[in-house]
């Protein structure tokens, strides 16, 4: 349901698109396209946008700046975290080698 009377509203029939058949647009309350706009070409040039990826109000990604010495840091503390995920996984695999083993053990002195 739509409230209100003073809503500008754009409708755009069969949109550029292989998943929609229209869209409505509603321009912001107190807001207007520039004079000599043509509100059809801007509202089927932004639902392009849309689909493609490329919306301008979208915030782009900041960019972090490292010094060298923390650059230094953070790959020693990834490399540290890699190692100890590596002894846990072989751990893990000497482990189930031993139950294996045991278990192989067992099987052979009860025959």
């Amino acid at each position: 349901m739509i409230k209100g009377v003073n809503r500008q509203i754009i409708e755009i029939n069969n949109p550029e698109s292989e998943y929609f058949e229209k869209a409505l647009l509603f321009l912001k309350a107190g807001r207007s396209l520039p004079v000599g706009t043509d509100e059809k070409i801007a509202a089927r040039e932004y639902l392009c946008s849309i689909e493609k990826g490329t919306e301008q109000d979208e915030p782009e990604l900041e960019k972090v700046y490292y010094t060298k010495s923390e650059l230094e840091r953070r790959k020693s503390e990834l490399y540290a975290r890699r190692l100890m995920l590596t002894v846990k996984i072989l751990s893990l695999c000497l482990a189930a080698a031993g139950v294996g083993i045991a278990a192989l053990l067992l099987l052979y002195t009860k025959m």
